[in-house]
């Protein structure tokens, strides 16, 4: 399937070596957010970060899966995303030099699922275009990051996670840019929301039917529960990102960057447990 199972097996007498410093730097992160989140809290948070669901409530998975915000634990776009927004306004080189390698490392570090591989190539083909002076074209870039992985294993294509986050990123390129000509001139709130039913909806319109076959499920609050919680989810990202990186660096501090993101991660499940 071209991504890990299970926990990652070191080698003592080699642990040190450069090959594990992906799974190193996970083991670090899981720890850090052990001691800075309560149990419930950083459960959702190491799901977020590093798609380690395994530690997740049990009524919490439930309430997540039964109302479609499963996938905000999936690894995928959103996370890479906001990784390479850091580098702001920067020029067109800086950027690719720095983006692309911390992107794929931290594809490494969740595990290269075929959601995160498939957003590392995409944005990387997406950054790279306009150095090439070439326009970089959304169709192109996902069958280009489809080919990379099946010439690798093409059984790769029998893998549900696969399917599931191609789909929604074709549903993204082929029906959102239709959906959002209709907010040009619109006020800016207005703008923002219909951007986000468009690309939740975009994204639901080719996945859902996959999910309903292979789970035999159907939530019927999805798109409600999706733009409720996805902006919130990104918050929630970004600030315990943050907080994670700092609490490593300065462990006294963990608590206290801890409380807002906490907020944010008691407010999804909040809204997952309503729905």
């Amino acid at each position: 399937l071209l991504y890990q199972r299970g926990d990652p097996t070191y080698d003592d007498t080699n642990a040190g070596a450069l090959k594990y410093l992906p799974q190193r730097i996970a083991r670090t992160l899981g720890e850090t957010i052990e001691r800075s989140y309560s149990e419930r809290e950083g459960a959702f948070l190491r799901a977020l970060l590093l798609g380690d669901k395994k530690y997740l409530d049990e009524e919490d998975a439930s309430n997540l899966s039964e109302v479609g915000l499963s996938h905000v634990m999936a690894v995928s776009g959103l996370h890479c995303c906001f990784l390479g927004s850091l580098m702001g306004d920067r020029s067109k080189k800086l950027r690719c030099a720095v983006t692309i390698p911390l992107i794929f490392l931290y594809a490494f570090v969740t595990g290269l699922t075929p959601s995160i591989l498939r957003a590392c190539i995409m944005i990387s083909m997406g950054m790279i275009a306009p150095l090439l002076g070439r326009d970089n074209d959304p169709p192109t870039s996902i069958s280009f990051a489809l080919l990379l992985i099946l010439l690798k294993n093409p059984f790769a294509i029998a893998s549900i996670s696969l399917q599931l986050s191609f789909s929604a990123v074709s549903g993204i390129i082929y029906l959102t840019p239709k959906l959002t000509k209709r907010a040009h001139g619109k006020h800016k709130l207005v703008r923002a929301a219909l951007l986000s039913f468009s690309t939740t909806l975009g994204a639901m319109v080719f996945s859902t039917p996959l999910a309903c076959y292979y789970f035999g499920t159907l939530s019927i609050v999805s798109l409600l529960s999706n733009l409720l919680c996805l902006w919130l989810v990104s918050v929630v990202f970004a600030l315990g990102l943050l907080s994670v990186l700092i609490a490593a660096a300065v462990p006294q501090l963990g608590a206290a960057c801890a409380f807002v993101p906490a907020l944010g991660i008691r407010a999804v499940l909040a809204i997952a447990g309503l729905l």
